[in-house]
């Protein structure tokens, strides 16, 4: 599989959808999408859209002796059905994979490669063939400074994947919102005020985070022409 330059601009500018009156959402990923399904929820209600939250906490794309991650995109969209997916996952990775027959380690650039690869194949499950949007979330930088290495290869790795992949797989990029001088980052400021959007361990989003990253995706849906 050819994966192309990883693209500078990580939300892809894509042609709007036709409105949809109503659909189904799957929120899926490790324990990055707890509490942000949740307002997801909340916030695409008033559209008529249900949301399925579909989490794994502890997986990781490249741990598939936990979770098979690719064979799980396939089987969760045929099951699911979803006129739209998002993904936020990865706080869990930097395991070893295999790339051309041989073990790579994290984070080369080998490694790069092999789990966009993986990524590409669930993006291509979660679009169903159908041009159902996929909603992909980048790793802000975390405070444990151990974690950022392995979040710069993913965040990589999924340029690497969205760029080959293309229409209609939007990669949100959640680094410019809450760690934009590509420093971890307790507070954003937010209406003119600083406001708390992280958790104790410095990973997760806190409930105030996952609110605001709700409501991120949910502008780029309606931009898309999910809903008005």
């Amino acid at each position: 599989m050819r994966l192309a330059v990883a693209a500078i601009v990580l939300v892809l500018a894509v042609p709007a959808t036709a409105t949809a009156r109503s659909g189904r959402v799957l929120a899926t990923g490790d324990s990055m999408i707890q509490i942000f399904d949740g307002f997801l929820k909340k916030q695409l209600r008033p559209k008529h859209f249900r949301v399925r939250s579909d989490a794994h906490i502890s997986s990781g794309i490249s741990k598939p002796s936990q979770l098979d991650w690719v064979k799980h995109a396939r089987s969760t969209a045929h099951r699911y059905r979803p006129t739209a997916t998002v993904v936020f996952i990865g706080a869990n990775d930097g395991f070893p994979l295999r790339w051309h027959g041989k073990r790579r380690d994290c984070c080369s650039r080998p490694w790069r490669l092999a789990y966009a690869r993986r990524v590409q194949a669930m993006m291509r499950s979660y679009k169903r063939g159908v041009a159902a949007p996929v909603y992909w979330l980048t790793l802000p930088a975390a405070r444990p400074h151990a974690f950022n290495r392995v979040f710069r290869a993913v965040n990589a790795a999924l340029r690497l994947a969205a760029r080959s992949e293309g229409d209609p797989v939007r990669l949100i990029d959640m680094a410019a919102v809450f760690t934009p001088s590509g420093h971890f980052q307790q507070t954003i400021r937010r209406a003119g005020h600083r406001v708390s959007v992280r958790q104790s361990d410095g990973i997760h989003l806190n409930v105030r985070g996952a609110r605001i990253a709700a409501q991120v995706v949910v502008r780029r849906m309606r931009r898309d022409g999910l809903f008005k």
